[in-house]
């Protein structure tokens, strides 16, 4: 599917938190931004443009999904991990991240563990291919 789009635009941003709500409410502004990207883009007559975010979804308050369907369907995409784009590779070698900014999307699924000694950032990322 990906390879029947012609062309992309990169979103992304590094964005310090104080804690999981204001991680939440930044990665939700960021998305919100991409999907205007979207927006804009199919205004420009390119139909069949499509967003993907980084990270799970985090737009249902407590993150519990509708078990049946998803009660936000207008303003959710599928994340780009599940699109087979390699966020790793695009993070560090196209937009030249740190290795630890690119893996830093991931934050939210992890353990705090893993990221106890690294600072309170994560990487917000969004593709809207045309």
């Amino acid at each position: 599917m990906v390879a029947a789009y012609n062309k992309v635009e990169v979103l992304y941003e590094v964005v310090e938190y104080v804690d999981e709500e204001d991680s939440t409410s930044k990665r939700n502004a960021f998305n919100k931004e991409v999907l205007e990207c979207e927006r804009r883009i199919r205004g420009e007559g390119s139909y069949y443009a499509l967003a993907f975010f980084s990270g799970p979804c985090s737009l249902c308050e407590e993150r519990k999904c509708c078990e049946e369907r998803c009660r936000r369907f207008a303003a959710a995409r599928m994340p780009i991990c599940a699109s087979t784009i390699d966020l790793k590779h695009l993070s560090t070698e196209v937009l030249g991240l740190s290795t630890d900014h690119a893996l830093s999307f991931w934050k939210s699924n992890l353990t705090q563990h893993y990221f106890r000694d690294h600072s309170p950032e994560h990487l917000c990322i969004g593709l809207v291919l045309y």
